[in-house]
C-alpha cells in the first residue's frame, strides 16, 4: 500500500525537553474564573444533559443557560457549554457564534473556546478563518501577563497545535491552496515559538504521527490478509478448472467418430496437448506469484526511502546537534542499501515480467497447434468436438492474466482496509473532538476535590 507522507516531516525535527504535563493542567483550562463547587457542578451537569438530550426544545435551553450565566457572572464556561450543546444537535453555525463569545478577551482567553473554534473550522473546511485563529491562538501560548492556571497549560496547548497541523490531510483541498497554507502556518508558528514552545509543538507533529505509522502498520497487515484471502480464491478456482477440465476430457472420450485412424491420433494429441498446457500453467501461476511477491518488496522499500529521505536532517538542521555527521553517514549508508535492494528487486521484477510473457506466448502457441489439429480434424471427419471446454478456458484464463498484468491490477482490498484508510484520512483520528468527553471535562472541572480526613481543619 501506498504510504502517504505527512509534509511536517519537510521541516526536521530537534526534539527538546519538555516539561511535564498531566490531566491537572488539561482539566484547570475548563474552569474559567469559577472556583469548584458541588453547586456549580451541579448546575452544568444540569445544563448540559438538557442541552445534550434533543427533547429540550433551543427555547427552554436557551432559558436554562441565561439563569446559568446570571448565577455565574457571565463566565464563559457557561456558554462553551451551551456551544457544545449546539455541536451536539448539529447546529454548527449557532455553535460557532457561541463559541466565538466563549473565547473571550486576549487578555482572559477561555481556551476550551478556543480550540473547539478552530477545530470547528477546519471541520467544516472554513480553512483559511481556522489558520487565521490557529496563528492567534499560538500567539496567546507565548504571553506572560495572562495568568494561566498552570504553567503547563500553553505547553499543552502548543502540543495540541503540533496534532492538528501534523492531522490535516490537505493535499487537494482547493487546488492545493489550502495545503501550502497550512505549510505556511506551521513554518510561522514554529519560527515564533521560543525553545519549550517548539518542543511541544514537535511533540505535537511526533503524536499525529506515531498515530499515523500505527494505522500504516495495520493498513499493510490488513493489505496482506487480503491478498492471501484472494489468493486462496484463486487456488479453489484452479482446482475448479482442473476439475472442469477432467470433465471435459471424459466426455472427449465418448464422442463417436467415424475415422478410427483420427480418433486414435486426436486423443492422443489432445491429452500430450492438455499436459502441454497444464505445464504453461502451473509455470505461468508461479511466476505471477513471484511477481506479486516482488511488487510488494518494492513498494516496501520505496516506503522506506521515501521516509527515510524525508526525515533525514539537512546540514543547515543539523549544524548544532552533536554526532550529526555520523547520523547523516549512517542516513547515506542506509539509503545507498536501499537504493541498491531496489534496483535488484526492480531488475528481478523486469525478468519475471519477461518469463511470464515467454510462457504466455508458449501456452498461445501450443493453442494455436492444438487449434490447427482441430480444424483439420473437422475437416477430415466433417466432425466438431463438442466438449473442449477446459482448454477453451484454459484459454481465457491466459488472455485475463494478460490483461492483468497491462494494468497491473492493484492489491485487492477489503472492508477492512477500506476503514483504515479512511481512519488515515480523517481530521478526527488526530484531533479528537469528542463531545461526551468535553461535556464530562465541563463537569469534573467545577466538581470540588474530596477532602481526606487528615486534610481536615480542626
Amino acid at each position: 500500500m501506498r504510504a502517504r507522507l505527512c509534509f511536517l516531516g519537510l521541516f526536521g525535527c530537534v526534539v527538546l525537553p519538555l516539561p511535564a504535563t498531566g490531566t491537572e493542567a488539561v482539566q484547570s483550562i475548563y474552569q474559567g474564573r469559577l472556583e469548584p463547587t458541588t453547586e456549580r457542578a451541579v448546575l452544568f451537569d444540569e445544563l448540559l444533559t438538557d442541552g445534550f438530550n434533543r427533547r429540550v426544545s433551543i427555547g427552554e435551553l436557551r432559558s436554562g443557560v441565561a439563569r446559568a450565566l446570571s448565577q455565574t457572572d457571565q463566565d464563559p464556561s457557561v456558554t462553551y457549554a451551551y456551544a457544545l450543546s449546539l455541536l451536539k444537535r448539529g447546529m454548527y453555525d449557532d455553535a460557532l457564534r457561541e463559541l466565538i463569545a466563549a473565547r473571550g478577551s486576549s487578555d482572559q482567553p477561555y481556551h476550551p473556546a478556543w480550540r473547539a473554534s478552530i477545530w470547528l473550522l477546519m471541520t467544516r473546511k472554513r480553512y483559511d478563518e481556522g489558520f487565521d485563529l490557529l496563528t492567534r491562538f499560538a500567539e496567546m501560548q507565548m504571553r506572560t501577563d495572562i495568568g494561566w492556571s498552570s504553567p503547563a497549560v500553553p505547553l499543552e496547548n502548543a502540543r495540541w497545535i503540533g496534532r492538528l497541523l501534523a492531522g490535516l490531510d490537505l493535499d487537494a483541498a482547493f487546488g492545493g491552496k489550502a495545503r501550502v497554507r497550512q505549510e505556511e502556518t506551521y513554518v510561522a508558528i514554529e519560527g515564533m515559538f521560543p525553545k519549550p514552545h517548539r518542543a511541544a509543538l514537535q511533540m505535537g507533529v511526533d503524536d499525529a504521527l506515531r498515530v499515523r505509522a500505527e494505522l500504516e502498520a495495520r493498513l499493510n497487515r490488513a493489505a496482506d490478509e487480503a491478498g492471501d484471502a484472494r489468493r486462496a480464491e484463486i487456488e479453489k478456482e484452479k482446482q475448479d478448472l482442473a476439475d472442469e477440465k477432467l470433465l471435459a476430457e471424459k466426455k472427449k472420450e465418448e464422442l463417436k467418430l467415424t475415422a478410427e485412424e483420427w480418433k486414435q491420433k486426436l486423443d492422443a494429441a489432445l491429452l500430450d496437448f492438455g499436459k502441454r498446457i497444464g505445464e504453461k500453467q502451473r509455470e505461468y501461476t508461479l511466476l505471477d506469484t513471484r511477481r506479486q511477491t516482488l511488487a510488494q518488496s518494492i513498494i516496501r522499500v520505496q516506503q522506506q526511502v521515501t521516509l527515510l529521505q524525508a526525515f533525514a536532517p539537512t546540514p543547515a538542521e543539523g549544524s548544532n546537534v552533536p554526532g550529526f555527521d555520523f547520523q547523516q553517514q549512517t542516513t547515506i549508508q542506509q539509503l545507498a542499501a536501499l537504493q541498491q535492494q531496489l534496483i535488484s528487486s526492480q531488475l528481478q521484477y523486469n525478468a519475471t515480467l519477461a518469463d511470464m510473457e515467454q510462457v504466455r506466448l508458449l501456452g498461445m502457441q501450443i493453442l494455436g497447434e492444438r487449434a490447427a489439429l482441430i480444424d483439420q480434424y473437422q475437416k477430415a471427419t466433417g466432425q466438431l468436438v463438442k466438449q473442449d471446454q477446459a482448454i477453451d478456458k484454459l484459454s481465457k484464463k491466459f488472455e485475463t492474466k494478460e490483461a492483468e498484468l497491462a494494468g497491473d491490477a492493484a492489491a485487492p482490498d477489503s472492508r477492512e482496509t477500506r476503514r483504515i484508510e479512511q481512519r488515515l484520512k480523517s481530521f478526527q483520528t488526530y484531533v479528537a473532538f469528542d463531545l461526551d468527553s468535553e461535556r464530562q471535562q465541563l463537569i469534573d472541572a467545577h466538581t470540588p476535590l474530596p477532602v481526606l480526613p487528615n486534610e481536615e481543619q480542626p
